[in-house]
């Protein structure tokens, strides 16, 4: 069974009650069998580890009771992991530029994935894709949410206009995710005159 770090869990449970109110918690947490909000319930550990499909199940809660079923908060809730992330523990990692954090990224997968992996293969400057392989398989609420993390993360980089598409994605079948990531870095887009 495929694993998730507690501390993306934390990661949601502060999202939702910082956008949606203190109450909003408990309301997903009542949408999902009784199971699943047990071991999210009294307290999630941040270096525990959960399962995957609970983890996809708590997003696409998530979806339905916050939102009514549109996805994009899962777009959101990426921006919001993304600027926990590097607000924090992983800042450092913002002065070396889009490339280079993207590159640890594919390092950190490990740290909150137990299987699966990342790689990223840089195509030039300001394009690269991300391949991420998920065990079993991924779902829409994770890849959405992925795009709107590695958008936010070349972002606050210092990338600019930045463009981020899923062009496979396991939810639908295929062996892995793969994620086109485009931007235009801040040096390069204005050069001085």
């Amino acid at each position: 069974m495929s694993r998730v770090k507690g501390s993306t869990l934390l990661n949601r449970h502060a999202f939702i009650q910082e956008n949606f109110g203190l109450d909003a918690w408990d309301m997903v947490l009542a949408s999902l069998r009784d199971g699943d909000a047990r071991l999210l319930s009294p307290r999630i550990l941040a270096s525990a580890w959960y399962p995957f499909d609970l983890y996809n199940r708590l997003d696409e809660a998530m979806c339905q009771v916050l939102t009514g079923g549109d996805l994009e908060i899962c777009r959101t809730l990426g921006v919001d992991s993304a600027r926990r992330a590097l607000s924090g523990t992983y800042r450092a990692y913002l002065k070396d530029g889009a490339e280079a954090i993207l590159r640890r990224l594919a390092v950190l997968h490990r740290s909150f994935y137990d299987s699966g992996s990342m790689d990223v293969t840089h195509l030039g400057p300001g394009h690269c894709v991300i391949r991420a392989v998920y065990v079993p398989r991924s779902s829409l609420t994770n890849c959405l949410v992925a795009e709107g993390f590695y958008r936010t993360v070349v972002e606050m980089s210092g990338g600019r206009e930045v463009q981020v598409s899923e062009g496979n994605c396991s939810a639908h079948g295929t062996r892995f995710c793969l994620f086109n990531v485009r931007w235009e870095d801040a040096v390069t887009a204005h050069p001085p005159a």
